[in-house]
């Protein structure tokens, strides 16, 4: 009995593990989806920050905050993506609509670049933690037969 309990143990950290890689890779995912969404409203809409804020929750993004006035990002982000996606957001509606869609094309790429590290992130760790999971659920058996 305690041998499948040690084992569920090891396999359910792994799972957690795997869970924090894949919430990482789909904040990234619906920050490049929210950068295209500005884009978009920027180009037809051109709202200003408090309809866009509005505009994009009803979209389902939760990867913002607003906060004083200001969109603020919310998320497990790493900190260098928190501050680029920080910067980007305290930039929307200090320009004029040219200069805003350049900045949304500059930060669509920079981010989609960080989602493509994180994807490839979450690959490599996802196939260790589940090798090494299985491996030490696998000592566990041996050692106690």
């Amino acid at each position: 009995m305690l041998v499948f309990v040690i084992c569920f143990a090891i396999i359910g950290a792994a799972t957690r593990e795997v869970k924090k890689q894949k919430q990482k890779t789909n904040c990234l995912d619906q920050t490049v989806r929210l950068i295209s969404f500005v884009s978009n409203d920027l180009h037809y809409r051109k709202s200003d920050c408090d309809s866009l804020y509005e505009a994009a929750l009803l979209q389902g993004f939760s990867c913002i905050k607003a906060m004083n006035g200001e969109l603020l990002p919310e998320g497990c982000y790493d900190d260098n993506v928190r501050s680029d996606f920080a910067v980007f957001l305290k930039s929307i509606g200090t320009t004029d609509t040219d200069g805003q869609l350049k900045l949304c094309e500059e930060y669509y790429q920079r981010m989609s670049d960080y989602l493509e590290a994180q994807r490839a992130v979450e690959k490599n760790k996802t196939q260790v933690d589940f090798a090494v999971s299985l491996l030490g659920a696998f000592c566990v058996v041996v050692l106690f037969v």
